[in-house]
């Protein structure tokens, strides 16, 4: 069975708001090596693609931004998963679902860290809000897979 949804979470550290990624860049360019002491410095994620080439999520992102914001948390959407681990994941996962049929839904959400500043309201960032984010973002995936519109999640 193919799966119907890919939901892809990292955390951005600096981030002072959720942030719904609309677009995937083939790029991977990193300012630190990883753990295996590989830097990556302008390369394809996909050699399919060229350099300059993005890829777009099919979900409304603005919907899913709007959604979360209902629910009293900051957040937006982002045409700027970064250009290295996120980034990557997210391109990969896109291109994998333009290839399926029927095309799951593919998105991928920037978490703030916990105890980090909110953009709004002077509050920091706990992991029950991150917790209750997650949950918003997959209801509202999974009533776009069904067609339904559920209420909030109290």
């Amino acid at each position: 069975m193919r799966p119907a949804i890919g939901l892809h979470l990292g955390v951005a550290v600096n981030a002072t708001e959720i942030r719904v990624e609309r677009l995937a860049a083939n790029e991977r360019t990193a300012s630190r090596p990883d753990v295996d002491n590989v830097l990556p410095m302008g390369e394809r994620c996909h050699c399919g693609f060229g350099i300059a080439d993005k890829l777009e999520s099919s979900i409304a992102t603005g919907a899913i931004a709007a959604r979360i914001r209902r629910h009293g948390l900051p957040a937006r959407v982002s045409d700027d998963a970064g250009r290295y681990v996120c980034n990557s994941t997210y391109f990969a996962a896109l291109e994998i679902a333009e290839r399926l049929d029927p095309r799951p839904l593919t998105l991928f959400v920037h978490l703030p860290m916990p105890g980090k500043p909110r953009s709004v309201g002077g509050m920091t960032w706990q992991l029950d809000d991150l917790v209750l984010a997650t949950r918003v973002v997959l209801l509202a995936l999974t009533d776009q897979l069904t067609g339904r519109i559920t209420g909030p999640i109290a």
